[in-house]
């Protein structure tokens, strides 16, 4: 089975819309999706909607829809969101329909899964603790403690930096930011894992940023010159 691992969509259709074609070209079967589709970016109908549209897809609440479930339960403030992020959830409150919010507030946090005699285990923070942030650079005695050998891979995303650690029988995986790349921008990051052979491929899909970054300096967005400047970050082409 070759699995597409996505995470951290973020709203861009773009980006999304790039990864699919490549994952098709590279003869994907199924996708895992570890959450974060809506925040920060202008299009989180789009993104759920195509997500929807794909078969044989396993996907798991992130931070992001979380915020959401809370402002419409009334424990979070949509402008506390706003200033610290930009309009990104306030657009999804608008664009989503009452069917879009239920199925993102009914996601799981975790899953784990079973393929081809491999146990793999889906994040979007570290495993027990969904809002943790890891990163290349976090401490070698905190990634000791997440590791769990009942499982062949784990999976997550949130840090929007990719990494690979393995430990004995068992493999930590970051599998970046489809939407909002932070080590390098504009290159969608995700990964394959082939469950027949136990390979996992990290990529980047290269993705046009202009109408993206047209479209958030003309929404007067609170968040757009940081949202813009991470589509080109550490870029030597650009």
């Amino acid at each position: 089975m070759r699995i597409g691992i996505l995470s951290d969509i973020h709203g861009n259709i773009d980006a999304l819309n790039a990864v699919l074609k490549h994952a098709e070209k590279l003869k994907v079967e199924t996708f895992f999706i570890l959450g974060d589709l809506v925040g920060y970016y202008l299009d989180p109908e789009k993104v759920i909607q195509r997500i929807r549209t794909l078969s044989n897809t396993t996907t798991i609440q992130g931070n992001h829809e979380r915020f959401l479930i809370q402002v419409l339960n009334g424990t979070k403030d949509i402008h506390e969101l706003n200033n610290k992020y930009g309009e990104g959830h306030q657009l999804a409150l608008q664009k989503l329909n009452a069917g879009e919010l239920d199925w993102l507030a009914e996601l799981p946090i975790e899953k784990n899964m079973m393929f081809d005699g491999l146990s793999i285990k889906l994040c979007h923070g570290a495993p027990g603790h969904p809002d943790m942030y890891l990163y290349p650079d976090t401490k070698k005695e905190i990634m000791i403690e997440l590791f769990n050998e009942e499982h062949d891979f784990i999976f997550v995303g949130h840090s929007h930096y990719p990494f690979i650690i393995p430990r004995n029988n068992c493999v930590l995986i970051n599998v970046g930011s489809v939407g909002m790349s932070k080590d390098v921008g504009g290159l969608a990051s995700w990964g394959l894992l082939d469950t027949s052979n136990r390979t996992f491929i990290p990529h980047r899909t290269p993705y046009n940023t202009d109408r993206l970054a047209n479209a958030i300096t003309n929404s007067e967005n609170l968040n757009s010159d940081y949202l813009v400047s991470l589509l080109t970050r550490n870029r030597y082409d650009k």
